[in-house]
């Protein structure tokens, strides 16, 4: 149940937030709420940082270009190993670890990759091979 709460805030965060709810195209309340999820997620999870991509925050391993989605997805590869895990994006453990933690307590929040991205992104790295296409995901 949602409710409705009171927040003082100064004339340049007003500004910032609407700002902010402009590019996303949600409302004050709406980018308000998202903001401050996401400042609790990043408490709770500090190897998580958010971005917009466009369509609302997406959750990074901190400090990268990886998405959580995708060292979830890793790591399930390497049969939970998180030391090949992290061993593999140059990562610490621990960093891979919170990743995990966040997508098992969010699994809602990060989209699977499916097998299809996967040799997408291989014929791309075949075709483009100082791109790197699938170090950018």
């Amino acid at each position: 149940m949602k409710k409705t709460v009171s927040v003082r805030l100064t004339d340049e965060q007003i500004e910032r937030l609407d700002q902010a709810a402009a590019k996303a195209k949600l409302s004050r309340p709406e980018m308000a709420a998202r903001l401050l999820e996401e400042a609790f997620r990043v408490a709770k999870f500090p190897a998580v940082q958010f971005r917009d991509w466009g369509a609302g925050g997406e959750a990074f391993l901190v400090g990268t270009r990886l998405r959580i989605w995708w060292v979830f997805t890793l790591a399930r590869d390497y049969g939970g190993d998180v030391a090949k895990t992290a061993e593999h994006i140059n990562a610490r453990p621990n960093e891979v670890q919170g990743a995990l933690h966040y997508a098992a307590a969010f699994p809602t929040r990060f989209r699977p990759i499916s097998n299809r991205e996967i040799a997408t992104w291989r014929e791309c790295d075949e075709c483009f091979p100082t791109c790197g296409v699938s170090a950018w995901i």
